[in-house]
């Protein structure tokens, strides 16, 4: 799934980090179909729609969300940065009535109009980039949405990670490693990782980052986009948020020109 762009630091190696192969290797065991459909409904729950919906899945990765949106009888767009994200997406949508569109972009560049009535970010898709560019992301959310229209923004809530603070962790698949080396800089609110993976024998390392911003701040960034947020959740469980969540979760209508903010 691929998050960054050329516009992030050069502390971010989005080439290694989102690299198909390798994020497949040690994430794909646990993206299960059984969890991606428990997501989706989980998903659908907190949101309630009344009727099919124009969605914009920005980043898409390999599909898991958007095909399974798709089936449900939503009209679907996929955008990721990665080629072999959506080479997957489209061989899993086989079959589909109304399969997702699949196109190569990133939320930098996104340039739609009006057009959706939900975009969903999921599954710490937001914090990749410099404050001002993320600022720039939402402004663009909301001005691709139609007025009413919602934004989903899940990822990692702040206190609930800092209560479970882990400075090294560790995955292994077989005789294959990934082990993560992360710091916290609470000035800039980021997460800076250095990752090594070890695959039949080849080393490698890369640097990325996460910007966890706070509910206050997302608060002001919706804000200053035209968006009014109207529900905070720990995660797709849709429990309310708490101090100790891990996840954080929330929606924001876009305001009707007409609209009192």
């Amino acid at each position: 799934m691929t998050h960054a762009s050329a516009k992030t630091s050069s502390t971010f190696d989005t080439a290694t980090i989102f690299d198909p192969t390798l994020y497949l290797r040690f994430y794909g065991p646990s993206l299960t179909a059984e969890r991606s459909e428990r997501e989706i409904s989980q998903l659908l729950e907190i949101l309630q729609p009344t009727g099919p919906l124009r969605i914009l899945d920005l980043p898409t990765g390999f599909g898991r969300h958007a095909n399974r949106l798709a089936a449900r009888g939503h009209q679907v767009t996929g955008v990721d940065l990665t080629p072999g994200f959506l080479d997957r997406a489209r061989a899993d949508a086989a079959g589909l009535a109304t399969p997702p569109e699949y196109v190569q972009g990133d939320m930098t560049s996104l340039d739609a109009v009006e057009r959706f009535d939900l975009i969903i970010n999921v599954y710490t898709s937001f914090g990749y980039h410099d404050d001002a560019t993320c600022v720039d992301i939402i402004r663009r959310f909301a001005k691709a949405l139609v007025p009413g229209g919602r934004l989903v923004i899940e990822t990692m809530h702040l206190g609930g990670l800092l209560q479970r603070w882990q400075s090294t962790s560790c995955y292994q698949v077989e005789d294959d490693l990934m082990i993560d080396q992360s710091t916290f800089d609470p000035v800039a609110g980021r997460v800076q990782t250095r990752r090594t993976t070890i695959v039949a024998g080849e080393r490698r390392v890369a640097s990325f980052f996460v910007r966890l911003f706070t509910p206050p701040e997302f608060t002001a960034m919706c804000r200053d986009a035209g968006l009014v947020i109207e529900r905070w959740t720990d995660g797709l469980a849709g429990k309310l948020l708490q101090r100790d969540s891990y996840r954080l979760l929330f929606i924001a209508r876009k305001i009707h020109p007409t609209e009192a903010p």
